[in-house]
């Protein structure tokens, strides 16, 4: 993003989904910059640490200090600790069939954030965008631990560099299951296939999509814009979890009464173990 404190502030965002995905407590954070001061007056590392800082406050993280280089390339971050109950973490290796899956933010940031330096799209076309990737995930795990992690909650992942099908494919190595995901459920921001049409494409989709390829079946029944757009580098993007079935419409109910969103895009399988089946 071009403005400092949105950039800081999703970075950030970004950095405490991590603790978020296993079911953890964020409690305390440092920053992380590298700075090109040749380039830019020190205002703007001003505005990125503020920005970061405003999610660090809203989560209720402490943070302790921090390192800051000179660098020729921009680069900020956070490294986050945080806490969770031994019998409570969650982590990609538990899925059980019968679960289903659930999403809680729609695809396509990398596509759209590309499109805008490109100069395709114009901020207005990304607020609904930057408003998702400054959301926190901790509302979901929050209601995740109501109904029971790991009695009813199973696993997780959040969304990010490797896209959808490269988080999941994580899944069907490290476990004995197979995973299918109903394709018209997975939810894309708006005109995120036309974008893809026009080349709108980061290049870590290539390397995603190469990943992936090994552990998917039902390619063929897909366009190839969709196959990129399911292998579309997040930043911030939602959680992926795998619940109990017989708990997904009171999953659903309880995010919907707290103004989240969420959607079931598949369920985990015994057929076809290390794979992800994709169907229409």
């Amino acid at each position: 993003m071009d403005d400092p404190f949105t950039f800081g502030a999703i970075a950030t965002t970004n950095a405490l989904s991590d603790v978020y995905a296993m079911g953890g407590t964020p409690l305390t954070a440092l920053n992380i910059s590298c700075f090109p001061s040749d380039n830019y007056p020190p205002d703007v590392l001003a505005d990125v640490i503020a920005g970061g800082m405003s999610v660090l406050n809203r989560a209720g993280v402490s943070l302790l200090g921090g390192h800051t280089v000179k660098d020729s390339e921009f680069k900020f971050g956070v490294s986050v600790t945080g806490i969770c109950h031994p019998d409570q973490i969650l982590t990609n290796r538990a899925a059980c069939p019968g679960d289903v899956l659930v999403l809680t933010k729609p695809i396509g940031t990398g596509v759209f954030t590309t499109a805008l330096k490109r100069g395709v799209i114009t901020a207005d076309d990304v607020a609904d965008l930057v408003d998702s990737m400054l959301l926190l995930n901790n509302g979901p795990i929050t209601i995740c631990k109501t109904l029971g992690i790991p009695s009813v909650v199973h696993a997780a992942t959040d969304i990010t560099g490797y896209g959808l099908l490269g988080h999941l494919s994580h899944w069907v190595r490290e476990s004995h299951i197979g995973l299918q995901i109903n394709v018209s459920q997975v939810p894309f921001f708006d005109g995120l296939e036309n974008l893809v049409e026009q080349g709108c494409v980061p290049g870590g989709t290539y390397a995603n999509a190469d990943f992936s390829a090994e552990y998917v079946s039902g390619r063929q029944f897909i366009s190839d814009g969709t196959w990129l757009s399911l292998n579309d580098p997040q930043t911030s993007g939602g959680l992926c979890l795998a619940l109990d079935a017989a708990f997904a419409d009171a999953f659903l109910s309880k995010m919907q009464a707290a103004g989240l969103s969420a959607w079931i895009i598949g369920d985990v399988t015994i057929t076809q173990p290390g794979m992800i089946t994709l169907v229409v």
